[in-house]
C-alpha cells in the first residue's frame, strides 16, 4: 500500500491516470480495460490516493486496509480479482462469497467517505509496469542491449503536433514539449523537425502583440516546429507548448496519425549484448525481489535440481508479469534462454515444463515498485 496526497475532484484524478497510463483504444473491447470509477462521483472531493495492488487480499490485509479510509481518500486497486477471498459461484443460498466480498469492501469505502478507483489492466504494458521493472533490474547489473515487446500486445495511438514559433524561441518550446513526453522515439528524447519561413498577421483592436503593432500587417521569421506525441500525453504537451509560446493567440495543428502508434506489451523481449549465465539474471532479480517469502530467493524451476539450461549462457531472455501459456509460448517462439516473471498460473506451469523452458521467479515485491512508480507519477502532476 502506498499514500499520495492529492489535490482535487475524483475527475481530476481520472484524468491524471488517463495521462500516465497508456489509453486502450475502444476498439480493443475487453482484452483490454482503462481505468475507470467503481464507486463515487466525478465531483467528489480527493485529498489522499491509497494505492494498494489487490493481490492476495487477506481479510485481514483487507480489515487493516478499510481501517485507513478517510473522508477524501480515493482507493485505487490494480488488481481487483485479487481481493476476492473465495471463489465461489452463486447458488441458492444466496450470493457467492466473491460478491459478500466485493460488497463488504464497497460498504466500507462508502462508510468513509471514500471512493474506489480499478487501475484497469493497460499498467501491466505500461513502461514502468512489472515487466519494464524486470528489465529495468536486469539491465542495471548485465549488458542489457535492447528491450522490445513480443506479447501482449498494447497499441496506443500516437499524434503529430505543429506549432508556428518566432525565431529565437524554438529551443524554449521544443524543451517545454519534450519535458511533457512529446519527441520520444525510442531511446531518443527531443526528436522534432523544423523549417524556416514567414508568417503574417495583423493585430486588431484589443489585442496585445508580442510583434508588431495593432493595425499594421507585421511579417515575421518563424519556424515550423513539428513532433511526435502519445496519445495520453497530448493535453499536457499541447498546454506546455502554449505557455512556452511568446505569441498572444498561438496558429499549431494536431493530426492523428496512422504509422506511429506506440507499441507496448506484457511480454519483453531482452537481449544481451554478450551471453550471460542464468545464475547472473537471478542476481539481478533480487534487486526488486521485495520481503515475501516466494520474493526473498527468486529460483529457476525445472524438472531437475538443476533445471534446464542453469549451466549454459544465453543471449536472451524475457520478462512479463505472468507465467502463463501466452507468455511461455512467446518466450519460445522468439528463442528465449529463460522467462522471468512475477506470478505463475497453473497452465503456465504445465507449458513450461512441455516446452522444457527455464523460468526465473522474481516474486510479487515487483508490485510495490509499480506502485511506487504510479505514486510518484501521481505526486509530479
Amino acid at each position: 500500500m502506498r499514500c499520495v496526497p492529492f489535490k482535487g475532484t475524483l475527475e481530476t484524478l481520472m484524468n491524471a491516470f488517463s495521462r500516465i497510463l497508456p489509453h486502450a483504444p475502444a476498439k480493443d473491447g475487453g482484452a483490454w480495460q482503462n481505468p475507470r470509477i467503481l464507486w463515487g462521483g466525478p465531483d467528489a472531493s480527493v485529498r489522499r490516493v491509497i494505492l494498494e495492488d489487490g493481490i492476495d487480499l487477506t481479510p485481514e490485509r483487507k480489515a487493516s486496509l478499510a481501517r485507513e479510509f478517510r473522508a477524501g481518500d480515493c482507493l485505487v486497486m490494480l488488481e481487483l480479482s485479487g481481493m476476492f477471498g473465495a471463489t465461489g459461484r452463486e447458488n441458492d443460498d444466496g450470493p457467492s462469497p466473491r460478491v459478500e466480498w466485493t460488497l463488504e469492501l464497497l460498504r466500507d469505502v462508502s462508510a468513509a467517505g471514500s471512493s474506489l478507483v480499478s487501475a484497469g489492466n493497460t499498467w501491466e504494458a505500461w513502461e514502468s509496469g512489472p515487466p519494464a521493472i524486470l528489465t529495468q533490474a536486469i539491465g542495471e547489473s548485465l549488458p542489457v542491449s535492447k528491450a522490445y515487446p513480443i506479447g501482449g500486445f498494447l497499441r496506443e495511438k500516437a499524434y503529430k503536433i505543429v506549432v508556428f514559433v518566432p525565431r529565437g524561441h524554438e529551443d524554449a518550446v521544443r524543451d517545454a514539449m519534450a519535458r511533457e513526453g512529446a519527441g520520444h522515439i525510442g531511446n531518443y528524447s527531443h526528436c522534432t523537425f523544423q523549417a524556416p519561413g514567414q508568417g503574417t498577421f495583423l493585430p486588431l483592436e484589443g489585442s496585445h502583440p508580442y510583434i508588431g503593432s495593432q493595425g499594421k500587417l507585421e511579417r515575421a521569421d518563424e519556424f515550423r516546429l513539428e513532433t511526435l506525441v502519445r496519445e495520453r500525453s497530448l493535453s499536457k504537451v499541447i498546454q506546455a507548448m502554449l505557455e512556452a509560446h511568446p505569441y498572444e493567440e498561438v496558429a499549431y495543428d494536431v493530426f492523428q496519425l496512422e504509422n506511429a502508434s506506440l507499441l507496448l506489451g506484457t511480454t519483453l523481449a531482452l537481449e544481451f549484448e554478450r551471453p550471460v549465465m542464468l545464475e547472473d539474471v537471478v542476481a539481478a532479480v533480487h534487486r526488486v525481489s521485495g520481503d515475501g517469502d516466494e520474493a526473498k530467493a527468486p529460483v529457476l524451476s525445472g524438472e531437475n535440481s538443476r533445471p534446464w539450461g542453469f549451466d549454459e549462457p544465453v543471449t536472451r531472455i524475457a520478462a512479463s508479469r505472468f507465467c502463463g501459456p501466452d507468455e511461455v509460448d512467446a518466450a519460445r517462439r522468439w528463442g528465449a534462454g529463460a522467462l522471468v516473471y512475477v506470478e505463475e498460473t497453473y497452465p503456465g506451469r504445465v507449458w513450461r515444463t512441455r516446452l522444457n523452458l527455464p523460468v526465473i521467479c522474481a516474486g510479487k515485491g515487483v508490485y510495490d515498485e509499480v506502485l511506487k512508480k504510479l505514486g510518484d507519477a501521481l505526486a509530479a502532476g
